[in-house]
Parts: C-alpha cells; structure tokens; sequence
C-alpha cells in the first residue's frame, strides 16, 4: 500500500519534472486531486502535547505501582494492614 505522502511526492515529481497539469499527474498516480491539496489542521505543537500527556500518564501509572508494591510488602511483612493477632499461628 502506497501512503499518501508517497503519492503527493509522485505527483509533485511529474509536475515539476514533466510538466504536467495537476489534473494530468494526479490521474496517473491514481490519487484524488482532494489528497494532493489536503493540508492537516493539528497545530504544529500538538506531537508535543501528545508528548507531556504520555509522560503524565506513565507517571500516574509508576506511581500507582509504587504504592501498590508499598502497600503489599507491608501487608505481607506483618506490617499496617496485617490482621493476624500477635502470638497466633
């Protein structure tokens, strides 16, 4: 399969290096001539928003093990949270 990019590249090729319409190039690559004029509307930054909202996650989800590794060592060491009276086996 053939990306878009890849094909916007083609047809800007026979343009520039053949002479041929839009029209002309697009129909020999086989693409729309709506693929070739389509410009993305994502702000610029947005790989970096996508960027902090994955480290947040990753954070929140560290922390989480964390606290459940904590909690389960104490449990399992007779520490807050052990229900066992003293003396009894």
């Amino acid at each position: 399969m053939v990306t878009p990019g890849a094909k916007r590249e083609a047809v800007a090729h026979a343009r520039e290096q053949h002479g041929l319409s839009e029209r002309r190039a697009c129909s020999l690559v086989g693409v729309s001539r709506r693929v070739i004029r389509y410009e993305p509307t994502r702000p610029d930054d947005w790989a970096l928003e996508l960027q902090g909202t994955v480290y947040l996650i990753i954070t929140i989800l560290s922390l989480r093990l964390s606290l459940r590794c904590a909690l389960s060592h104490s449990a399992n060491s007779g520490g807050v949270g052990n229900s066992v009276a003293p003396g009894a086996s």
